[in-house]
């Protein structure tokens, strides 16, 4: 039987080998019991949680981060959101364009189907998951 960790270190080479893998790491996240994750995208980190209350934290290995904006741009978090779903950009350029849109942070909640963007004065974008 696969750890959370093993789960998580399969979704993140798919995440960083694919376009729109998303759908595919969300089946997986399933499947392993992780009900959500939180990216941290100020210490570049993500947090597991699975319904047995167990937890994995994983490094974000991203090449050239910038500053975050200061301000939350709701319409570049959608963008951003909208090419990855299209696979017009891969997982590292989606993680740039949601910094430059200044989100510092998101939580995937995989059993609730959306994942909420927020900025660094709490503003907030929920984003559902598209429909099959």
């Amino acid at each position: 039987m696969k750890t959370i960790e093993d789960v998580v270190k399969e979704c993140k080479k798919l995440s960083f080998g694919k376009k729109n893998a998303f759908p595919e790491v969300i089946k997986k996240l399933t499947e392993a019991g992780i009900e959500r994750y939180y990216a941290d995208l100020v210490r570049l980190e993500n947090t597991y949680y699975g319904k047995s209350l167990e937890t994995y934290s994983d490094q974000l290995l991203l090449d050239g981060v910038k500053d975050i904006e200061e301000d939350f741009s709701e319409e570049g978090i959608r963008s951003a959101i909208a090419a990855s779903q299209r696979g017009e950009i891969d997982f590292p350029t989606f993680l740039h364009r949601a910094m430059k849109s200044g989100v510092v942070s998101y939580t995937v909640f995989v059993k609730g189907a959306h994942v909420c963007y927020t900025g660094r004065k709490g503003e907030v974008w929920v984003e559902d998951f598209p429909s099959k």
